[in-house]
């Protein structure tokens, strides 16, 4: 593997340094520093992040585990491969479940500071539709609904969105999903969820995130919950 131009040395934390080996290796997944399918040598990360083998094949060990990284025993170890179509909305779908919940919990309960901070980050997704720029879409819809997460301040939500969220993220090929779906509806449901958030209405908000990760939107019992 070609390591990364700007050595990572490892500066000591309160986290476990496999945890921050880990972090940093996933970001270099995630921004694509490190490509799908390409090979990871103990001894390259090493060199890139100034530690020893032990917290790197922990770190791969837990990247492992929510599907950034692939090991073959005696064979490989390489960043995961990109999904097919099917998979990505796969992916795609799950995340809407997860970022339902985390809509329908924090929106209600939003500060002023919290809800500008979100409008800005879906105006910036809006922008990204429109110029068919599929890294600003990823980044700002991806960090709003993270934030909708970390404003629930449901423990489980919390937990659960930190153990799966990387792995599903990265299935999505936003490039791909750009072809895929309505840029008009997805501008559409953006600015819908948008309006929920300054409504603090956070079934307006859930419905919208069914819509713009391309779930059913009606479920039994809803209407009757609105009124």
């Amino acid at each position: 593997m070609p390591i990364p131009v700007t050595k990572q040395s490892v500066a000591p934390k309160r986290l476990l340094l496999r945890h921050v080996v880990r972090d940093q290796i996933r970001d270099a997944i995630m921004d694509g520093t490190l490509k799908p399918g390409e090979t990871l040598q103990d001894e390259a990360l090493q060199e890139w992040l100034g530690t020893s083998r032990t917290p790197i094949r922990d770190a791969l060990n837990e990247l492992a585990r929510v599907g950034l990284i692939e090991m073959e025993p005696n064979r490989y170890t390489r960043v995961a491969m990109l999904p097919s179509d099917s998979e990505a909305l796969e992916a795609l779908a799950v995340l809407g479940v997860i970022y339902g919940g985390a809509a329908a919990i924090a929106i209600p309960v939003l500060t002023t500071a919290q809800a500008r901070e979100l409008d800005k980050l879906l105006s910036q997704a809006i922008a990204g539709v429109e110029d068919a720029d599929a890294d600003r879409i990823r980044e700002n819809v991806l960090t709003a609904y993270g934030k909708l997460v970390e404003h629930s301040k449901n423990t489980l939500l919390i937990k659960l969105s930190r153990e799966t969220i990387d792995g599903l993220a990265y299935k999505i090929r936003v490039a791909r999903l750009v072809q895929i779906l309505d840029s008009e509806s997805t501008v559409r449901f953006l600015k819908e969820l948008s309006a929920a958030i300054g409504e603090r209405d956070g079934l307006r908000g859930r419905r919208a995130t069914d819509e713009l990760f391309q779930l059913p939107n009606s479920r039994p019992g809803e209407e009757a919950l609105a009124r």
